[in-house]
């Protein structure tokens, strides 16, 4: 499978066909109206056609002043459920361990984007990066769906 179009939903309207998959990545949190994407979503993809979203559960602020939303699992089903889409799949991404781990090493950053660490807490991270390969068998672990607390949410979904 190739990627056949990249766009935004400004220019949406340009598409010359209509894409059977639509990626969604890191997307929703940074928009206020998720019934227009959906609604644009669903104008745009063919009929049955699929949307793979991947959504940040546990996240630091980030890209401000542009993120405005966080859904858990249940805040997704619900969303979802009322605009008329079935969730083929739902996940988790991220165990435990990899989510505290990234929010550990991302601790002191601005808005997601500039480190404001000192120099001791630069030579932390250092050492936790060191650790990696010792803790890389705890992080691949996949995640319970079961236990609240994970990196991202991957959803896939049909627009019948």
């Amino acid at each position: 499978m190739a990627l056949t179009a990249l766009s935004t939903l400004e220019r949406a309207s340009l598409f010359p066909m209509q894409p059977s998959i639509l990626l969604l990545f890191d997307v929703l949190a940074h928009v206020r109206g998720l019934a227009f994407v959906l609604s644009e979503v669903r104008r745009l993809r063919k009929r049955n056609g699929r949307l793979v979203v991947i959504l940040p559960f546990l996240y630091q602020e980030h890209e401000a002043p542009h993120g405005f939303l966080r859904l858990t699992a249940l805040g997704v089903q619900d969303l979802l459920a009322r605009h008329d889409v079935r969730i083929l799949n739902m996940r988790n991404v991220g165990n435990s361990y990899y989510t505290l781990y990234t929010l550990f090493l991302e601790r002191g950053f601005v808005n997601g984007e500039r480190s404001e660490l000192g120099l001791f807490e630069r030579a932390v991270n250092k050492c936790a990066v060191a650790l990696l390969p010792i803790l890389r068998p705890m992080f691949s672990q996949s995640p319970s769906d079961q236990v609240g607390v994970c990196r991202h949410l991957l959803v896939d979904v049909v627009f019948p």
